[in-house]
This record gives structure tokens, C-alpha cells and sequence, in this order.
């Protein structure tokens, strides 16, 4: 799902 992906990236996006 693109979800998981956009998730993921949100996360990392913040991560840093």
C-alpha cells in the first residue's frame, strides 16, 4: 500500500 510508504517517509521526514 502507498500508505506504508508515505508513513514511512513522514516518519523519517521528521526523524530528522
Amino acid at each position: 500500500m502507498w500508505i506504508r510508504v508515505v508513513i514511512a517517509f513522514v516518519l523519517r521526514s521528521t526523524c530528522f
